[in-house]
């Protein structure tokens, strides 16, 4: 299974790693709970697969269903801007800045392990709000 969970909140940025079967997968990055057009997704358990995306046009992973949402996708990114709600993963972050470094090894390696064993994110929260 894979888990996201997140570790620093920021009023611009929800950092958090991700881990698959109990070992680090990625870093992640999400636009934060307030973001007023695309907050990140509800703590909760989502199915995930593989399927294409007409944004990317290619496949992607997809976070899907999410009550009130859609489109939701693990994809890469350096900055929480990158992503209009989506989770972006990273090989490595800096905290201070609120960047990851995306990788397209990671993305490629995580659609091909969900398109083999499709099953679900469970995302934990267990952060408060930083103000720095």
């Amino acid at each position: 299974m894979l888990i996201l969970h997140r570790q620093k909140v920021t009023a611009t940025a929800v950092m958090g790693e991700l881990s698959l079967d109990g070992s680090h997968y990625a870093w992640t990055l999400e636009r934060p709970y307030t973001d007023p057009e695309h907050p990140c997704i509800p703590v909760g358990t989502y199915p995930v697969f593989v399927g294409f995306s007409g944004h990317f046009q290619r496949d992607m992973v997809h976070i899907d269903p999410v009550p009130g949402r859609a489109g939701i996708l693990i994809h890469g990114g350096n900055h929480a801007a990158d992503s209009l709600g989506c989770v972006l993963i990273g090989r490595n972050r800096n905290t201070a800045t609120e960047e990851i470094d995306t990788c397209a090894d990671l993305v490629d390696g995580l659609i091909a392990l969900i398109e083999r064993h499709p099953g679900q994110i469970q995302v934990i929260d267990d952060t408060t709000l930083d103000p720095a």
